[in-house]
């Protein structure tokens, strides 16, 4: 029996190697399977199949669905699904809607929600259909066939109305802006020796001046003075004379210890009229039209100037005032060169006309110093801060409000 399980051990491990006889491969060990699908178990004597087996789906999903279109769901673990439709209805189309075709060409209108359209068509038969808007800049007849409007921007002048009263003191040449005005009343008076008053008269004001003592004059007779009336009269302390209404050039000229002056009615004057008056402290002419060129010269002591209806001031008018702090005036002219250079103690320039702007004739010498303030209408404190010339002192520029009386 020992040689026979010999025998037989020796012949299964030759047909295992292959050598002799036509015996396979004996199939040993177990092959793990775990998914589905074809497997090669030929070298395993067994099969274990581990593939997971999915639970039977179960319960029901329900999917709402309440507008039109594609929508996807997922309904893998459901064993139903319960779909509920509710997607709205247009609402059917109801009224009419009036469409008005003016003008030939394609025309788009929504009506959807309408049930009838009804369409007014009035295109005209022929011709041309206007279009656009053509500018006219200047009088006199324009086409306009081509254009549906036309925009009139054409200047518009003004119309002259009303008188202005121009007074003549003074030979001489005098140039005044009528633009605006319908007539000009021009009323000539130029003084004589006794400046609008009798020789007589005028010979016994000089007399006051004879003696050591101040003069001082009160007068209601005087309506006019002339050149030079009381020029170097230098006891002369204070005027009142209210219904003076013009004077000439260099009146007061180097009445060195004139205090004060009143001339309530005083519209004209010609220039140099307080040049060199050393003590005069403070000048206020409600009537006064104009600042004429050196009025004020060598004026050290002024401190103040305020002539309610004066447009303009003249060439050199504030010319050596070191003292003087305010310049209180209507404006609406123009400012020439008024001042040689600064002004230091100048606080306030004051311009009160409101219906347009003051023009300065150079940026520079205008007596302006670094804490002087510019006091102009407050609707008008942008357009001065970038006018000509008054740019360069924008920062000194602010509103008419602000303003202090002094």
């Amino acid at each position: 029996m020992k040689h026979i399980d010999f025998y037989l051990d020796i012949i299964q491990k030759k047909t295992a190697s292959g050598t002799g006889g036509g015996g396979g491969i004996t199939p040993v060990g177990t092959k793990i399977i775990k998914s589905n699908g074809k497997h090669d178990v030929t070298s395993f004597a067994t099969a274990d199949v581990q593939v997971p087996i999915p639970e039977a789906p179960t319960g029901k999903k329900v999917i709402s669905v309440t507008k039109n279109g594609v929508s996807t769901h997922d309904v893998t673990n459901f064993a139903q699904a319960e779909v509920n439709v509710a997607v709205p209805m247009p609402a059917e189309p109801a009224g009419e809607k009036v469409i008005d075709i003016v003008a030939n060409g394609t025309h788009t209108e929504d009506i959807k929600k309408f049930a009838t359209a009804k369409i007014n068509v009035q295109v005209p038969n022929e011709g041309i259909t206007p279009s656009g808007v053509k500018t006219i800049t200047e009088n006199g007849t324009h086409d306009v066939t081509q254009f549906a409007q036309a925009k009139v921007n054409v200047p518009v002048g003004i119309t002259p109305v009303g008188t202005k009263e121009i007074s003549v003191i003074q030979n001489g040449e005098v140039t005044e802006d009528v633009t605006n005005f319908k007539n000009v009343h021009i009323v000539t008076d130029v003084p004589s020796a006794g400046g609008g008053v009798s020789q007589e008269k005028y010979d016994t004001l000089l007399s006051l001046f004879t003696g050591v003592g101040d003069v001082n004059i009160n007068d209601d007779t005087i309506t006019a003075l002339t050149n030079n009336a009381f020029s170097q009269r230098q006891n002369l302390k204070s005027v009142i004379l209210n219904n003076v209404t013009q004077c000439g050039y260099s009146t007061f000229d180097a009445c060195s210890n004139l205090i004060s002056v009143q001339m309530n009615r005083l519209k004209t004057i010609g220039n140099n009229t307080f040049v060199r008056c050393s003590k005069l402290e403070e000048v206020v002419l409600p009537e006064l039209t104009r600042i004429a060129g050196g009025m004020f010269d060598r004026c050290t002591a002024l401190r103040k100037v305020k002539c309610d209806k004066a447009t303009s001031i003249d060439m050199n008018v504030f010319a050596q005032n070191s003292n003087l702090e305010v310049i209180d005036l209507l404006g609406g002219g123009t400012l020439s060169t008024f001042a040689y250079s600064t002004i230091p103690k100048l606080k306030a320039f004051v311009i009160r006309e409101t219906s347009k702007l003051t023009q300065l004739s150079n940026a520079g010498y205008t007596g302006f110093n670094a804490g002087t303030k510019v006091y102009v209408p407050d609707a008008l404190v942008e357009q001065y801060k970038t006018a000509s010339n008054w740019s360069t002192h924008a920062d000194k520029i602010v509103p008419l409000s602000t303003y202090v009386e002094v």
